[in-house]
């Protein structure tokens, strides 16, 4: 089974991608703290990330910094879920920390489903 871990600090938003993946057959992991997604990605090795760019205590840059440090890359995918409208130049900074993807709060549950399944694999 796959394995997700997402971070966002809206228990309504983690408690809606926990319905709908787990209901896709996707192993998930919701954090509130980015502190402890870290912790639990380390031990876990999920095959996604994704995370809010704005976090408690800490945004999407600041928390890449701390994955890099860590040296957490290998080989999984990290998308940023985001309801914010960004800048084409802060895309690029997000991609040069290790960002993947970005992707928009306003998905349908369908096609969030869809693109999961198209960076990670289908679900077994």
């Amino acid at each position: 089974m796959k394995k997700i871990t997402f971070v966002d600090d809206s228990q309504t938003v983690q408690k809606k991608l926990e319905l709908v993946l787990t209901r896709a057959g996707f192993d998930f992991k919701g954090f509130t703290n980015p502190e402890m997604a870290l912790q639990y990605h380390t031990e876990e090795k999920p095959d996604l990330l994704i995370l809010d760019y704005y976090m408690l205590g800490l945004d999407a840059d600041k928390f890449m910094v701390q994955v890099s440090e860590k040296l957490l890359f290998g080989d999984f995918e990290i998308v940023l879920f985001t309801a914010s409208d960004l800048s084409e130049e802060k895309k690029l900074m997000l991609q040069t920390l290790g960002i993947t993807n970005f992707l928009s709060k306003n998905i349908s549950d369908e096609k969030l489903v869809e693109f999961v399944n198209s960076l990670i694999g289908q679900t077994s």
